[in-house]
Formats: C-alpha cells, structure tokens, sequence
C-alpha cells in the first residue's frame, strides 16, 4: 500500500480524503495521505487521516511553486512535511491546532498538530 495521492505538478489536490494510507516500514512518500514532487501545484481543502506518514509530504529538488491551504492533517506524525529548503521554494500556509483556534487570524491556515 502507498501514499493515497502523488501529483508530479500542475495538478489541483482540492477537497479529497487520504485516510490510512502507507505502511508502517515504507519510504516516507509511500507512507503519506497525499505526495507532492513537482511544481505548480494547488493542495486545497483536504482532509488527511490516520496514514502510516505524514498527512501531505511536498518531497524533493524539483518541488516549487506550490501552493498548500485550508488542508487538515491532525493526528499525523508531521502535518504537512517538507524540508526547510523545499518549504522556502513554496507557499504553504501555517499549521496549527484547536488549541490555538480562538486567537488566529489567518484564512488561509492549514489545522493540524
């Protein structure tokens, strides 16, 4: 069993489920709800549950330009996973839990933790 959504780039994740997706011994792309590996993309409005990963992985060199928003990704070992590197290379809306939810601000954010 592998991640349940891998787009290359150019693609729109919009309004799925990725639920208990991945092996436990897999890689860590093959573990997670939905894998992001190229450019252009739009992951919006996503509910990620109960993977052997992370609820969204944007992995390697290649994976620029985009955009991460309005996604949900609690219980997740990582919420939304990427290097620091690949993070800066990529508009991903910040992470936050219910904990926080009377206090923010931001309508783009994506709720894990």
């Amino acid at each position: 069993m592998g991640s349940g959504f891998r787009v290359t780039g150019n693609s729109h994740v919009i309004n799925c489920y990725a639920l208990n997706n991945g092996s436990v011994d897999g890689f860590a792309p093959d573990k997670a709800g939905i894998v992001v590996t190229g450019d252009g993309s739009r992951i919006e409005g996503n509910s990620c549950f109960g993977n052997n990963g992370s609820g969204i992985y944007l992995f390697g060199a290649n994976t620029i330009r985009n955009l991460v928003v309005h996604n949900s990704v609690p219980g997740q070992g990582t919420g939304i996973d990427a290097t620091q590197s690949v993070r800066d290379l990529n508009q991903i809306a910040p992470e936050h839990g219910p904990a926080e939810l009377d206090t923010l601000t931001n309508p783009y954010l994506n709720f894990g933790k």
